[in-house]
């Protein structure tokens, strides 16, 4: 966490908490917590190995760890 009165890491989760809402929360209905729970946690898999990003140069992050941990 960063100091008080410097926001760098709230800038992160905010962005991927918006990330999260419009890629997965509104795009989906729930009919209970526990079901919205295995949704997320799904979500953040997919985003994490599978999601394909421009900023990795079109890979998926996992591809793109792959790539430099070879060298």
């Amino acid at each position: 966490m960063s100091r008080k009165g410097n926001c760098h890491d709230r800038i992160l989760m905010g962005s991927f908490f918006g990330t999260l809402k419009s890629g997965f929360f509104y795009l989906n209905t729930f009919s209970s917590t526990e079901e919205l729970q295995v949704g997320i946690d799904g979500y953040i898999a997919y985003y994490k190995q599978d999601c394909i990003k421009l900023k990795l140069n079109g890979l998926r992050p996992i591809d793109y760890r792959m790539r430099f941990a070879s060298n």
